[in-house]
């Protein structure tokens, strides 16, 4: 019988916990609750496979993969990293509605003024680095993407040596017999150049209708930790002596432990030979925001109802659906699908993104003390405008 996957989690996680704590910056390890796979024909230009692995893919793919909001496994093993963007929820519900925020010990009319000001330029510098893009090649004409930038750069070829650390193990535990664990492994840092830390360290803003710790809480919307570096494996192979039992559910599996694996067991041996990310180094987020707004209370703020059917002055339909704070509509014109968003309602302020054909922006609205109207801005590529809609 082999050891179960718990037995092989253990020295793995020892290992990389070891990695972590030594890092320039103090980081603690999280295996991925679902670890992700690169195939090698993920790395080629589409309609250009004979040009080879690409690495302007290789970094969209990247950025994608290490852009997801953090869900922090209570049992502190996992990691989840969501479908929802963190540079969404950076841009959109942190730094874009941040405001300054004023120590009530500061009375002097010319100290508050000069706070104001630190903080305006703090912002207007993060605004400005929040701007940079990058053009999708994986998703369409119009279409871009928050770049990350991978260090190293080549941590997708497994063809260079130089990225790669070969490592083994050998696990045992009571009753079962021992396993032996080999890949080859690359400890992958992410830069976020669109990202501004001192201003997200900074104590003195606040996000009106927002309490202090919101939007960094692990409750899968806000982001509790920021991941500082992957854990990218290739030539993973795992031999143990796997009893019948142990080769059919093997073979009917994508995953083991940590691991993604092929579902075929060859020379008593279970394995993936290409890249995949098993974990993470995170560094745990300050309270965002750090500072409560004048409307937000320590209890959460109740959001307003915005389920149904919206209209406004075009002739355009738009159906809401709302879970809780979260919401997602349709935008439909004579009966037929023309956009779609998603996004943020709390009490009585919505924050979300839209995507209408080629064009794609965000919005910020109010819901009006009736419940029946949303008034609010839009943006995109530089130019705003105003929008209202009722029910």
């Amino acid at each position: 019988m082999a050891p179960s996957t718990d037995a092989i989690f253990q020295p793995l996680d020892d290992f990389f916990t070891r990695i972590g704590q030594g890092a320039g910056v103090p980081a603690r390890f999280r295996f991925d609750h679902l670890p992700r796979a690169f195939p090698a024909a993920d790395f080629l230009l589409p309609g250009h496979p004979e040009l080879g692995a690409s690495p302007q893919v290789a970094q969209e793919l990247f950025s994608r993969a290490v852009d997801g909001v953090v869900r922090l496994d209570g049992g502190g093993r996992d990691v989840w990293l969501g479908a929802s963007r963190f540079s969404e929820l950076y841009t959109d519900e942190i730094l874009g509605p941040a405001t300054a925020f004023v120590p009530p010990t500061v009375k002097d009319a010319a100290e508050k003024q000069a706070c104001i000001a630190a903080f305006d330029a703090a912002k207007a510098d993060a605004l400005k680095k929040a701007q940079v893009r990058a053009a999708s090649l994986l998703q369409g004409a119009g279409a871009t993407f928050s770049p990350c930038v991978a260090t190293p750069a080549n941590w997708f070829d497994t063809a260079d040596a130089g990225p790669w650390t070969s490592q083994s193990f050998d696990v045992a535990a009571i009753g079962a017999s021992a396993a032996e664990i080999s890949f080859d492994y690359c400890i992958v840092d992410i830069g976020r150049p669109w990202y501004h830390a001192a201003f997200i360290d900074d104590g003195f803003w606040r996000v009106p209708g927002q309490a202090k710790g919101a939007l960094s809480a692990n409750d899968g919307h806000g982001q509790p930790a920021l991941p500082v570096a992957c854990v990218a494996i290739c030539r993973l192979r795992i031999r143990a002596d796997w009893t019948p039992e142990d080769i059919g559910n093997l073979e009917q599996s994508a995953q083991f432990g940590p691991f993604n694996i092929d579902s075929t067991v060859k020379d008593g041996a279970i394995g993936h030979e290409g890249v995949q990310i098993i974990g993470w180094l995170l560094q745990d987020m300050p309270m965002l925001p750090p500072q409560g707004s004048d409307a937000a209370v320590a209890a959460p703020v109740r959001s307003g109802d915005i389920n149904g059917t919206w209209t406004d002055s075009d002739g355009f339909t738009y159906v809401f659906t709302q879970d809780g704070g979260d919401f997602s509509y349709s935008q439909r014109r004579d009966g037929a699908e023309v956009g779609t968003g998603t996004g943020r309602i709390v009490g009585g302020q919505l924050t979300y993104r839209y995507s209408s054909g080629q064009d794609a922006g965000t919005c910020t609205g109010q819901l009006g003390p009736d419940g029946d109207h949303i008034d609010g801005t839009c943006s995109s590529g530089g130019d705003s405008w105003k929008f209202g809609i009722w029910r």
